[in-house]
């Protein structure tokens, strides 16, 4: 091994340079930074590892540069993120921001009626791995996941003139969806994703006036965000975040989907944003941001997107909290058919911040050099957790952020 000092023209630069009289929360413990710019860190890489510190520099300042900071004045443009109101008129189609909030969310359309053939309401679009939409007809109410060929039908029975109000509802483990027109109201529980990207309504041959159109989410004040990936869900037993609602640890905004990159969660926290602002975020992307392993560089994109969440949490006085992201081999679970998924150039960033940080590869135990984890944890695909790992994860972000049984 040998030991490179890489000169930081970096976030942590700017972050230390202002903490004369900050505190922040680090694993080991409350630290007070020190009034004095830190000049350098320490990476430690492998001897094979061959990088080119001019080339990392440049990428350094250049992000520096281009970071995005918000004002509190965003929060004045919310009209145009999660609510319109109007005229909706024949084949018209309203967008609210993106997101991919899955917990405690609630849609609603509603207005008068001039003419009415078919309605279509949607979170994601066909494709999208958590897209789901559904169209709704003089009849009847069809229900799609991710694919027009996957629908489930539904007869509502409901005579739709005058007025409409139709809102879908989804909590810890359940959507509902509910109807209501001339007084009369269809109410079911529905199997839906819808947590990717736009969110919209589109009007099929139909017209309506003094129309609202809103998304919210009722954890949304509550202080803490948490952004991640496909290692997030509601319900699985083995994805980890499952066990914090099981438990009964459910105060939070959960962002999250299958895949989801660092880029598209920063989208999602900038229109978040506009409706309020966290105590807490909590950031645990980067598995599918894969590192520059040839050139021993983190993703530059997810350096990119972090600078600027830290530029944000800086500017408006949120706490955050990074996280490690365990390597992972990509193969089946023992190894076999293994295709790397190294995260090694982001943890050491991420360890060496100053922030505080979940370890979830130490967690695992996961190997840098194999992205092998502890037997019994990693899941046949070589990339998830399986319910031991799942559990083990859960442990860590318990152990190391126990405000979150508060």
């Amino acid at each position: 091994m040998k030991k490179i000092t890489l000169s930081i023209l970096f976030f942590f630069t700017t972050v230390f340079a202002i903490a004369q009289s900050m505190v922040v929360h680090h694993k080991s413990g409350n630290i007070v930074l020190p009034t004095e710019t830190i000049d350098s860190v320490d990476f430690v890489m492998s001897d094979s590892c061959s990088l080119d510190t001019t080339l990392l520099h440049t990428m350094i300042n250049d992000t520096i540069r281009n970071v995005v900071y918000v004002n509190d004045t965003i929060r004045n443009e919310v009209s145009s993120k999660y609510i319109i109101n109007g005229d909706l008129n024949a084949d018209g189609e309203w967008v609210l921001g993106r997101n991919s909030v899955k917990n405690s969310k609630r849609l609603t359309f509603s207005g008068k009626i001039r003419l009415f053939d078919a309605l279509i309401v949607g979170h994601g679009r066909e494709g999208a791995y958590s897209g789901s939409w559904l169209l709704l007809d003089k009849d009847s109410i069809h229900v799609y996941n991710r694919y027009a060929s996957n629908s489930i039908s539904y007869f509502h029975g409901l005579n739709i003139t005058n007025d409409i109000k139709l809102e879908i509802w989804r909590d810890y483990g359940a959507t509902t969806l509910s109807i209501t027109s001339n007084g009369n109201t269809f109410e079911k529980q529905i199997s839906w994703l819808g947590d990717i990207g736009e969110i919209y309504v589109k009007s099929i041959s139909s017209e309506f006036y003094d129309c609202t159109f809103k998304w919210k989410c009722s954890k949304l004040n509550n202080g803490i965000w948490l952004f991640g990936d496909s290692y997030f869900n509601l319900t699985a037993n083995n994805r980890w975040t499952s066990y914090l609602f099981k438990n009964g640890y459910q105060d939070f905004c959960l962002n999250a989907y299958p895949g989801e990159g660092s880029k598209n969660a920063y989208l999602d926290l900038i229109n978040l944003l506009t409706i309020s602002k966290p105590r807490t975020i909590i950031w645990c992307l980067g598995m599918n941001d894969h590192d520059d392993k040839k050139n021993c560089l983190p993703n530059s994109e997810w350096l990119e997107m972090l600078n600027n969440v830290i530029a944000i949490c800086r500017e408006h006085n949120i706490e955050l909290i990074l996280s490690t992201i365990p390597p992972a081999h990509g193969g089946d679970a023992s190894g076999n058919g293994t295709k790397l998924l190294q995260n090694k150039y982001k943890n050491e960033i991420v360890k060496k911040s100053g922030y505080r940080y979940i370890d979830f590869a130490e967690a695992v135990g996961a190997d840098e050099t194999t992205g092998l984890w502890y037997d019994g944890m990693l899941y046949s695909d070589g990339i998830h957790p399986n319910v031991s790992g799942a559990i083990a994860l859960y442990n860590q972000f318990i152990k190391d952020y126990p405000e979150i049984m508060e």
